[in-house]
């Protein structure tokens, strides 16, 4: 079995394992693993479909984003802190993952955003994650074009204050090909680590790979990016563009593009999928044995009340106050989080390079981020 279906099934073997969902509900799963030339290490496991809508966004606690990639990519950044002294090397106290070593990200459908804008296709259509500008207002969600960055993908009818404005999953995945998926806490321990490989569930014959190909969606080069009067900005940074590999046999189970559900989501296209219901529970695993399930509609850890949001203990490991925590036990400091960020002075310097490049960008959330 090549590398690419262990990847696969040891996902699938992950989702079985811990999901207790309704058979007919659908879901979206997504993993990172650590692979070479013999093995696979599942490092991290997500799965999820939604968002916490923009009026319950003020909780700085609460996991914004309950998408698989995001969930998968924060699970992550988890493991990197527990294995630092294992799979990386460390020079001049910042530390690289061992050379031998290559990272492949699993997602069971086209990320949402621009990897799911095919006018010609009979299965996916055209996304419903609307660009940011048009974010609270009515205007369609069909508007084709790659410049624009987009939300996480709601219906027409769907009130705004119930509309999540993280960014679309294709939009993040194009900004870890140049950031890496470390994020900016983790860029000042660590150099950045990019995603050698996606595997991607995938039934059409069109290439989505342009979704996240920053200098096709941007019309740019690369010195508008990474380059400053024709000097490199860092060498640490880089652009790195995943192999994307399809995966047309053997679907995933729940997954509304899985051609068995054809009959059910009436290929999605004719957007009349009203009888889909998407689970509310997001899962998380994190090697060796962390499990975590999330309500992908608050934000917060399966079962926990709304009036209890601010009881630190309960909240999920991968919210940004957890994650910061984990920070603080590799490096002292008493900045607040949005202030630790910002010394990464490089990363941010870069993506807000990136963000001159298109038309719009998600809503500035520091006001969420003022937290020790």
């Amino acid at each position: 079995m090549n590398i690419y279906k262990q990847i696969k099934y040891k996902t699938f073997e992950k989702f079985d394992e811990l999901d207790d969902s309704n058979p007919n509900e659908m879901t979206v799963i997504a993993s990172i693993s650590l692979v070479d030339e013999n093995n696979v290490i599942l490092c991290s496991f997500g799965s999820g479909s939604k968002g916490v809508g923009k009026k319950d966004l003020q909780n700085s606690y609460r996991l914004h984003s309950c998408h698989a990639e995001v969930i998968a990519k924060r699970g992550f950044q988890i493991w990197i802190y527990q294995n630092l002294e294992k799979y990386f090397v460390k020079n001049n106290q910042i530390y690289e993952l061992d050379k031998r070593f290559k990272i492949a990200m699993y997602i069971s459908q086209p990320p949402c955003g621009e990897c799911q804008i095919i006018p010609q296709s009979q299965i996916y259509g055209l996304s419903a994650a609307k660009p940011l500008e048009y974010f609270e207002t009515d205007m369609p969600n069909f508007i084709i074009d790659p410049k624009r960055l987009r939300s996480i993908p709601c219906k027409l009818e769907t009130p705004i204050d119930n509309r999540c404005p993280s960014f679309c999953c294709s939009d993040k995945i194009m900004l870890w090909t140049v950031l890496g998926i470390q994020g900016s806490l983790l860029s000042q321990i660590i150099k950045p680590i990019y995603l050698d490989y996606i595997i991607i569930e995938y039934r059409e014959q069109y290439s989505i790979k342009n979704g996240i190909n920053i200098l096709k969606r941007s019309n740019c080069q690369i010195q508008d990016i990474l380059y400053i009067n024709q000097r490199r900005i860092s060498n640490k940074f880089k652009l790195k563009i995943p192999k994307i590999i399809y995966t047309r046999k053997k679907l995933f189970k729940k997954s509304p593009y899985n051609e068995i559900q054809d009959n059910l989501t009436n290929k999605r296209v004719k957007q009349t999928n009203q009888d889909v219901k998407f689970n509310s529970k997001s899962i998380l695993f994190v090697e060796p044995s962390h499990v975590e399930k999330i309500n992908s509609q608050t934000g917060l850890t399966w079962g926990m009340a709304n009036k209890s949001q601010h009881i630190i203990k309960f909240l999920p490991q991968i919210t940004k106050y957890k994650l910061f925590q984990l920070f603080k036990q590799h490096q002292d400091t008493k900045l607040t989080y949005y202030e630790q960020k910002q010394q990464s002075r490089k990363y941010h310097f870069i993506k807000n390079r990136i963000q001159n490049l298109f038309r719009e960008w998600t809503q500035d959330k520091s006001h969420f981020e003022q937290f020790q």
